[in-house]
């Protein structure tokens, strides 16, 4: 797992952040399209979690 990819995951996480609430703030939310971004955000998360303690390297290795 490179720096690079860890830095790509990130970025999205926060575009996914700002695009949830630019969802929220419209007239009418379209709440399906929220739930698929909040659901990819936790997804995102809780990968970064995993690369950040090191949790991919073993899988990779075994």
């Amino acid at each position: 797992m490179t720096e690079y990819h860890f830095l790509r995951l990130r970025t999205r996480h926060k575009e996914l952040e700002r695009e949830i609430d630019r969802e929220l703030a419209a007239p009418l939310p379209d709440s399906i399209r929220i739930m698929e971004m909040k659901k990819e955000k936790l997804y995102l998360r809780d990968r970064l979690h995993r690369i950040w303690r090191g949790d991919d390297l073993r899988e990779a290795r075994a």
